[in-house]
């Protein structure tokens, strides 16, 4: 199956195919990067899997197998500087396989491929620390924080990478945060879970995203010198406009809610989310109260955003 998976990186597409080469070679047994390491692959490996247990072996391929899938099916994305390699490469994946090697389970196999295909396409998009706490998170707090997720605004950096930055859960007014997720589903307990493993801002009970808000105005679509800056919601991405010309935007608001710390905005992009209609409606109310309305975007290959139809 090593071989197999080895030889496939040749598939992969070639703006990914140099790093991800350089990135999964060092976790499998040997690297593609010549061609007559072919003909030593199976002694290679058979070496190496007689002092690593065969079992964590696999696990580590079957996430390599799906961080080239991944990378393949998101050819036609953004795409970052190849030539600018992460500094600390070696003790990045010696953390990635350490942790990645004890997943056995599809889901968490998947979470963590999408780790390393977003590493080899953006070096630095996930810390050490991130990796760790994801090998930490168990799958009842996975199906928690997937939950949180699901109604957080994100952004991301570059825009349209999904590589993202700051998150939060709003909740469209009052100062208890808290209390007001409820209705979403998201009970007291649930967010101890998360706070507990440091997936949210360690002041929960009044937490405002004021980052988020001051980025939201960035959305805007009109005359400005800067593009405007999408948003990601439920795995798609947002700008706002006017819901009528004639009236003026109110911008005087608060935009309250709960913070993912660091670490879970850094994991949010690899969670897929579970829309909560509820929360959406609320989302859409809160803006055309501010004369303002949500429009669908995509990305152009040209880089610029237009409406998705």
């Amino acid at each position: 199956m090593i071989t197999e998976i080895l030889t496939a990186l040749a598939l992969t597409p070639d703006s990914y195919k140099e790093r991800a080469i350089r990135y999964m070679g060092k976790l499998l047994p040997s690297s593609l990067s010549k061609p007559q390491y072919l003909a030593m692959l199976k002694a290679q490996s058979e070496q190496r899997l007689s002092s690593i247990n065969e079992s964590r072996m696999l696990n580590v391929c079957k996430t390599c197998q799906r961080a080239r899938e991944i990378l393949e099916q998101e050819a036609s994305g953004p795409h970052s500087d190849t030539d600018n390699p992460f500094p600390f490469e070696d003790d990045w994946l010696n953390t990635f396989e350490n942790e990645a090697c004890q997943k056995s389970s599809e889901e968490m196999q998947e979470r963590f491929a999408r780790i390393l295909a977003g590493e080899i396409k953006r070096p630095g998009s996930f810390s050490i620390r991130a990796i760790k706490l994801l090998g930490q998170i168990d799958s009842k707090t996975a199906s928690i924080f997937r939950t949180f997720c699901s109604g957080c605004v994100s952004f991301d950096k570059p825009s349209g990478s999904g590589r993202t930055y700051d998150s939060m859960f709003p909740t469209f007014g009052g100062e208890s945060s808290i209390y007001l997720v409820g209705k979403y589903g998201i009970t007291n307990k649930m967010l101890s879970f998360l706070n507990e493993v440091s997936l949210l801002e360690n002041e929960i009970q009044a937490s405002f995203a004021l980052g988020p808000v001051l980025e939201i105005q960035k959305c805007f679509i009109g005359n400005s010198e800067d593009p405007p800056v999408p948003f990601l919601y439920a795995g798609k991405y947002y700008l706002i406009k006017h819901r009528d010309d004639k009236k003026e935007i109110d911008w005087d608001f608060n935009l309250t809610g709960l913070s993912l710390s660091s670490l879970g905005s850094e994991l949010v992009c690899i969670i897929d989310p579970e829309p909560v209609e509820k929360h959406f409606e609320d989302m859409k109310e809160f803006f055309e109260n501010k004369q303002l309305e949500l429009v669908e975007v995509e990305l152009t290959n040209d880089g610029h955003w237009k409406p998705k139809r």
